[in-house]
C-alpha cells in the first residue's frame, strides 16, 4: 500500500509542478494582456504552490514510513534466522507450521524493539496491529518475512480541502517483506581461556564460594558455552570452534603427546631461562645455557610454552624472522618438552647465595644441602603441569565435544598470567600451514584457495589480569627474555588476518589502565572501527554473558536477499 501511495504522489507532484511552471509563464503573458488578472492568477499559483508542497512533504513522510518498517523487518528476519540456527532448533520443531509459529513471535519481538522510538500512541497502534508471516527454508537456514502493521499518522495533503472534501484520511497500512540467509563462508573461531589460579576468584577479586559457582572460571564456562550455541559450529556450513586453556604452559592431550613425541617436540640438553641464575663474587650475575639432567626425571606430560630446540638448547625464536618464527610448523623447528619450564627465569640448578636482584627467578630442586649458600623452592618438575589441566582442543564442528571441553575447565593454581600462550596457540590451530599437525581433513581452511575464500578467522582472549610471565616487575619481557611479550603475539596472529576479542574475567575497577591498554592494543578495534573486539566493563556475570554472545553475533554472519 506504501509503495503504491509513493508512487501516485510521485505522479501528482510532478503534474503539479508542471503545471504551477505552465501557470507561471500565463501569468506573465495576462500580466501583459490583462493586468486586472495578475492578482486572480498570482493567488492561483500560491494554492497550487502549497499543494505541491503538500504532497512533497506526504512523499517524504511516506519514504520515512517505509524505511522505519523495512529496519526493524530486517532485524526481525535477523533475529529469526539466528533463532532457526541455534542448536537443537529444528529437533524440537520438526513441523514447518511449528516451527514458523516460534519464529513469527521470535521475529515480532525484535521488530516491536525496533519501533519504540514512535511515539506512545503510534507504538501501541502499531503493537495491536502488528502482523509477521514467516517462511521458512530448512536446508538454506534461511527466513522469509511479510510484516504488515499500522504506524499511525495521516496524510497531510488530506487535511487540504481543496484535495479532499471528506478530510483527512489515515494510512491504515504499511508492508513490506525481508528475507536473510546464512552466509556460507567459512567461519573458525578459537577460545583461548586463562586457566591461572586467579580464575577461582570472584570477578571483583574476593574469594568464592567454596563451590566455586559465583567464580570467574564458572561465569567463562557459561558464556563460552552460550558463544557455542550461537555461532552453531556445523560441518556442512564449515563452521568450527577450538579451545586453548593457557596459563604458563598449555597441554597436548594424550594422543598429541605421543605424536609429538616422535619428532615435534624434544627433551633438550641445556635450557635457556632467559634471567641471570648464575652469580660469583668476581662477576655479575648472569644469564647462561642451564645445563639439564641427562634423563628427565619423570614422563612428559604434554605441557610446552614456547622455547624451541636449537642444536641442543631451548630458548626463544626469533619471533619476526622470515622462515623460523614463533608460528613456524614443529617439523622445522621443534619445540622444547616443559617439563622444566622456562617462565620467571625458573633454573634447574639452584641458585648460589642469593645475589639479592635475580629478577624474581625460582629454581627447580628439594635438595636442601648447603643451604646457607643455595636458594631453594621446592618446585619439582612438571609442578603446574598436572594431569588434569585441561588439554588443547583443535578446531571442531561438534558441538556437544566442545561444550564437553569447556565444561572441565578449571583453574590450576599458578601465579602465572602469559596471555601470549594463548594467542599464539590460538593462532596455530588457526593456521592452515599447521593442519597435518591437527589431522582435521577440513580445519583450518585456506584462505587462498576458492573453498576457503571468505573465511572469518577470530580469537577470543579471555583474560584476568597483567602478565607476569617474565617477574611482576618486569611484565613486557624487556629485561628477562622468559617469554614473549603479548604485543608480539597479537600482531603476528593479526598480521595473518585473524581478529582478536579480548575480554576481561573482572570487575572493571581491577582494569588498570596498563592493563585496558594492553588489551586494546592486541585487539583487532583499530583495524575494524565497524566491530566491537574490547569488553572490559564486566562488573557481573550478565556482563560477561554478554560479552561473549556479543561476539558470537558479530561472527555470524547473515545475508539480506529481500
Amino acid at each position: 500500500m506504501v509503495a503504491g501511495c509513493l508512487r501516485r504522489l510521485t505522479r501528482t507532484s510532478a503534474v503539479i509542478i508542471r503545471l504551477v511552471g505552465m501557470r507561471l509563464r500565463i501569468s506573465h503573458f495576462l500580466r501583459d494582456i490583462r493586468g486586472g488578472a495578475t492578482s486572480i492568477v498570482a493567488a492561483w499559483v500560491t494554492v497550487m504552490v502549497v499543494v505541491a508542497a503538500a504532497l512533497i512533504v506526504d512523499h517524504n513522510w511516506l519514504v520515512d514510513k517505509r524505511d522505519v518498517l523495512k529496519a526493524a523487518a530486517d532485524a526481525g528476519a535477523i533475529a529469526a534466522t539466528k533463532e532457526m540456527r541455534r542448536p537443537g532448533i529444528l529437533s524440537k520443531f520438526p513441523d514447518d507450521d511449528n516451527l514458523e509459529k516460534h519464529l513469527e513471535d521470535v521475529a515480532e519481538t525484535y521488530v516491536l524493539l525496533n519501533l519504540t522510538h514512535l511515539s506512545e500512541e503510534d507504538f501501541k497502534t502499531a503493537k495491536d496491529n502488528l502482523s509477521v508471516e514467516a517462511k521458512t527454508k530448512r536446508e538454506a537456514t534461511s527466513v522469509d518475512l511479510e510484516v504488515k502493521v499500522d504506524l499511525g499518522g495521516t496524510l497531510f495533503s488530506r487535511h487540504l480541502p481543496i484535495l479532499n472534501s471528506q478530510g483527512p484520511e489515515k494510512i491504515k497500512e504499511f508492508s513490506t517483506k525481508a528475507g536473510v540467509e546464512g552466509v556460507s563462508n567459512p567461519i573458525e573461531v578459537v577460545l583461548a581461556i586463562d586457566v591461572s589460579g586467579s580464575m577461582s576468584r570472584r570477578l571483583d577479586g574476593g574469594r568464592a564460594k567454596q563451590d566455586g559457582s559465583d567464580s570467574r572460571m564458572a561465569i567463562v564456562k557459561r558464556a563460552a558455552s552460550t558463544l557455542v550455541d550461537i555461532v552453531g559450529p556445523d560441518s556442512g556450513k564449515r563452521i568450527a570452534v577450538g579451545l586453548v586453556p593457557w596459563q604458563a604452559q598449555v597441554r597436548l592431550n594424550e594422543q598429541a603427546r605421543v605424536q609429538w613425541e616422535r619428532g615435534w617436540a624434544k627433551y633438550p640438553d641445556k635450557r635457556n631461562y632467559g634471567a641471570p641464575y648464575r652469580c660469583t663474587t668476581l662477576s655479575p650475575c648472569k644469564a647462561e645455557d642451564q645445563d639439564l639432567p641427562d634423563v628427565a626425571p619423570e614422563p612428559w606430560r604434554g605441557c610446552l610454552d614456547e622455547q624451541r630446540v636449537y642444536g641442543n638448547v631451548a630458548k626463544l625464536p626469533d619471533p619476526l624472522h622470515k622462515d623460523d618464527n614463533l608460528l613456524s610448523h614443529p617439523s622445522r623447528r621443534a619445540f622444547a618438552q616443559g617439563i622444566y619450564a622456562a617462565y620467571f627465569g625458573v633454573a634447574y640448578d639452584c641458585l648460589e647465595k642469593d645475589p639479592g636482584n635475580h629478577g624474581g627467578q625460582q629454581c627447580y630442586g628439594t635438595d636442601t644441602a648447603n643451604a646457607l649458600l643455595r636458594v631453594y623452592d621446592n618446585i619439582p618438575a612438571q609442578k603446574f603441569c598436572t594431569p588434569d589441566m585441561q588439554a588443547i582442543l583443535p578446531l571442531t564442528s561438534n558441538s556437544t565435544q566442545l561444550k564437553d571441553e569447556i565444561a572441565k575447565l578449571e583453574p590450576i593454581f599458578v601465579g602465572m598470567t602469559y596471555s601470549a600462550l594463548g594467542v599464539l596457540w590460538g593462532q596455530r590451530l588457526l593456521s592452515h600451514e599447521w593442519k597435518s599437525v591437527w589431522g582435521n581433513t577440513i580445519h583450518p581452511v585456506n584462505p587462498g584457495s576458492d573453498d576457503g575464500a571468505g573465511v572469518r578467522k577470530a580469537i577470543v582472549l579471555l583474560t584476568d589480569g597483567e602478565d607476569n610471565q617474565c617477574g611482576f616487575e618486569d611484565r613486557e619481557c624487556k629485561q628477562i627474555k622468559a617469554g614473549i611479550p603479548k604485543e608480539t603475539a597479537c600482531k603476528l596472529a593479526k598480521d595473518a588476518g585473524t581478529e582478536i576479542f579480548v575480554v576481561a574475567a573482572m570487575d572493571p575497577k581491577e582494569v588498570s589502565g596498563e592493563l585496558a591498554d594492553s588489551l586494546r592494543a592486541c585487539s583487532s578495534e583499530d583495524d575494524n572501527p565497524t566491530g566491537t573486539y574490547v569488553f572490559i566493563n564486566n562488573e557481573n556475570k550478565e556482563d560477561l554473558e554478554k560479552a561473549f554472545a556479543d561476539i558470537a553475533n558479530q561472527l555470524t554472519v547473515f545475508r539480506r536477499v529481500k
